[in-house]
């Protein structure tokens, strides 16, 4: 998925209200004409030949955990930057949203330290955003191995690329080689989802479930 640096420091005077169909307001801090160049164009495709650069590096708002957080008691998103952290925060403040924290970091640090903590969750829904990249392996290893995830959406913008590696090691039977322990996922429902118009480009939704 293409990084969107959405930021809300002083520099970045203007900023757009987006209501959502089910109601959730979202701010969307803009950015000064010069740095156009950089939302408008896809970073450069990581070095996939190393796992270390498989990272989770996708830029938000709150947008996903806002949405699923009225069916869940908590909500705890992960984002890389502190600015996206802020805008959370931002947008769950806007929205009067209290069950929702947002954790600044690397995927592949925070999560496998978080899961541990949830122990005593009877039942966890994991929701994964990465980059063309694909999810790390800490973290594909962290989600398969932690019992209490009992249903998984992963959101691809290229399903065809390393994230069909991802779906491998989700649904394969336990491997001691990679450290993969626990249950194998199903694939239960696929949804597409055209977010680029008069492109052959798609993102794809996929549940996950076991």
């Amino acid at each position: 998925m293409s990084q969107i640096f959405l930021s809300s420091k002083e520099e970045y005077s203007s900023s757009l209200l987006m209501m959502t169909p089910d109601g959730l307001k979202l701010i969307i801090f803009m950015v000064p004409p010069g740095n156009l160049s950089y939302i408008m164009h896809s970073p450069p495709e990581p070095d996939n030949t190393s796992s270390e650069g498989a990272e989770s590096k996708v830029m938000d708002i709150g947008a996903v955990g806002l949405t699923v957080c009225q069916g869940a008691g908590r909500v705890i998103g992960i984002e890389l930057i502190d600015q996206a952290v802020e805008d959370a925060q931002c947008n769950a403040m806007l929205n009067g949203i209290v069950n929702c924290e947002f954790l600044k970091g690397k995927a592949e640090i925070v999560l496998p330290e978080l899961l541990p903590l949830l122990e005593d969750a009877r039942s966890l829904v994991a929701v994964v955003n990465p980059s063309r990249a694909g999810l790390h392996y800490r973290v594909m290893r962290a989600i398969r191995n932690c019992e209490q995830i009992r249903r998984l959406v992963y959101i691809s913008c290229k399903p065809e690329g390393e994230a069909m590696r991802n779906f491998i090691e989700l649904c394969c039977l336990p491997d001691q080689q990679k450290k993969l322990f626990g249950d194998p996922f199903t694939p239960t429902l696929a949804v597409p989802v055209d977010m680029f118009p008069h492109t052959s480009h798609c993102e794809l939704v996929l549940l996950f479930e076991r």
